[in-house]
This record gives C-alpha cells, sequence and structure tokens, in this order.
C-alpha cells in the first residue's frame, strides 16, 4: 500500500493546485485570511460555500473556515463540525480527505511535525536521577508516521535505547514498539470524557479511558491549558491506573499513576526543542510541488 502524505504536505500541495487554477470568488476571502482578518474570511468563506454548494471550490471554503477555528481561534468542537461537513457534503474532494487529517488535530495532542527532541526526568529529581530523551522524525519507510528513538538514562549513564513508532490512522493514535508489531491505540478521536477502550501493550491487554478533556495541569512553573488525561491499566487489574497528560500543540507532558489515595508524579517534560537533522529530498507529492514550485512548509 502506497504511503499516505502527511496532513502538512497535503494541504499544501492542494493549495498550490488551487492557486494554479483561474481566479475566483474566494480570491477575497483569501486575502482576508492572508492579512489577518479571521472573522471577514469566515463570513467569506461561508458565504461562497452557501451561495455555490455544488462548486468544487466550496470544499475548500469550508476547510479554510475549519482551518481558522483550529489552528487560530482554537476552538476545537467548532473546527470539527466544519471539517464534517467538507466529508459530508464533498466525499469525493480531496479536501475531504485534509479535512479527516485535520479533524484529528483538534486539537492536535501530539504532534506530526517534527523533527524534535523532546526530554523528560523523574518528577522527584526534574531528571537528576532519570531521564528519557525522545528524538522525533518522520519514518523514512512511511512519511506519515513518526519515528521515535528513545534513550534511558540513570543519571548520566545510558541505559537503554529503543525506537517507537507513531501514526495517526482511523480516527486513533496508535503506538507501535516495533515497525510491524501490533499497535496499541493510545488516543481515540474525539476524545470523549468517559469514552473507554481495550487495546494491546507489549503482547498484553490493557484498559484505556480518557478521565479529562479540558484541564489545566501545571509542570515545571509552566500551566498548560486544555489537556486530555488517558488513564491505563492491564486489563482485569485492580489498583492503580498510569495516568498521560497531553496538552494541545504540546504533546505528551506529564505521567503519573493514580490510585484511590492521590496521584504521584513520576515523570514531566523539561524541554522540547527543533532538532537540526540532515536534510533529505522529499517524495512523492510534496517533493514534486517543491522541486517545481521551490515552496514548502
Amino acid at each position: 500500500m502506497a504511503p499516505r502524505i502527511p496532513y502538512a504536505a497535503l494541504v499544501f500541495a492542494l493549495a498550490l493546485i488551487q492557486a494554479c487554477g483561474n481566479p475566483s470568488d474566494l480570491d477575497e476571502a483569501r486575502r482576508s485570511e492572508r492579512l489577518g482578518r479571521y472573522s471577514t474570511a469566515i463570513s467569506q468563506y461561508q458565504d461562497f460555500a452557501r451561495e455555490n454548494p455544488k462548486d468544487p471550490d466550496s470544499a475548500e471554503a469550508l476547510f479554510r473556515v475549519g482551518e481558522i477555528y483550529r489552528a487560530v481561534i482554537r476552538d476545537y468542537a467548532r473546527a470539527r463540525a466544519i471539517f464534517a461537513q467538507v466529508i459530508e457534503l464533498h466525499p469525493e474532494s480531496p479536501w475531504s480527505a485534509a479535512a479527516r487529517e485535520a479533524a484529528m488535530n483538534s486539537p492536535d495532542y501530539f504532534s506530526f511535525d517534527p523533527p524534535q527532541k523532546r526530554t523528560y526526568g523523574d518528577s522527584q529529581t526534574r531528571g537528576t536521577n532519570m531521564k528519557m530523551v525522545d528524538v522525533l522524525s518522520p519514518d523514512d519507510e512511511d512519511p506519515s508516521r513518526i519515528k521515535v528513538e528513545r534513550s534511558i538514562f540513570a543519571g548520566n549513564s545510558l541505559v537503554s535505547k529503543t525506537t517507537v513508532y507513531y501514526e495517526k490512522l482511523d480516527g486513533e493514535l496508535r503506538e507501535r514498539s516495533g515497525s510491524g508489531s501490533e499497535p496499541c491505540v493510545l488516543i481515540r478521536y474525539p476524545p470523549v470524557k468517559g469514552d473507554a477502550w481495550e487495546s494491546v501493550r507489549n503482547g498484553k491487554k490493557a484498559a484505556f479511558k480518557v478521565a479529562e478533556t479540558a484541564m489545566a495541569v501545571g509542570v515545571g512553573g509552566k500551566t498548560y491549558q486544555d489537556c486530555l488525561k488517558i488513564l491505563e491499566k492491564p486489563s482485569g487489574q485492580t489498583g492503580s491506573w498510569r495516568a498521560y497528560y497531553f496538552a494541545p500543540f504540546d504533546g505528551h507532558i506529564l505521567t503519573a499513576v493514580e490510585t484511590a489515595r492521590g496521584e504521584n508524579r513520576i515523570l514531566e517534560i523539561l524541554s522540547a526543542e527543533p532538532l537540526v537533522r540532515e536534510e533529505k529530498p522529499e517524495r512523492g507529492l510534496a517533493g514534486f510541488f517543491s522541486r517545481v514550485f521551490g515552496g514548502g512548509q
């Protein structure tokens, strides 16, 4: 099966295709968006879609409305509703595929726009006793998937190195301990408080549930808003849960153990920084447009 085109590259390619066409009534809406007049742009896009429901460009108009709500206003419920309209009204449009990807990133609890280096430390000593360093980059075999090279340190001594893969597919964030291993479903989209499911972790069944979807979490002197809290424990086991906290556009920020007596933090984010890596030629549609037009994200 051919690899899926990453979401950002897909939107970029679609925009270039649109730009190569004849000017349309969407020009003013696009101009308003470029100038940061987002309320005006939303009205103009919605007017176009309402007045031209059968025009292929109406799919883009609706998608742009959803993107403004997602990336600028950060009204994620409204964004998901708009993306659902694109999918329902324009199922054959390439913007429908982009809308499916965007809906899973409303909000984006696990960014697929690396490369980056993320350093975590034990909560008791803030990394003096134990550190985990994750290096995130696109998987060479499938650019739509993220490869995480994970190093565990005890003090300054390297204890272990592993590679973990993450993918967003069929409305789920999935983790794989190896390229061909059975996936563990960490998040189901859209997250709904109380939602529960069963998955597989290291060959054993595990129970997951959504504990919170819009909580404020303080880590290292910073407060993260609208955080998602996912609980996990081996299926059939009573007692403690492992709690994972995800912040919109910041990703995984905290891991804790939760019992009836309270919560004990065990791992938290210390830093996240862009990683400078050797550039490789882009493949597929994104690479084609980059070479032809000299553009990119």
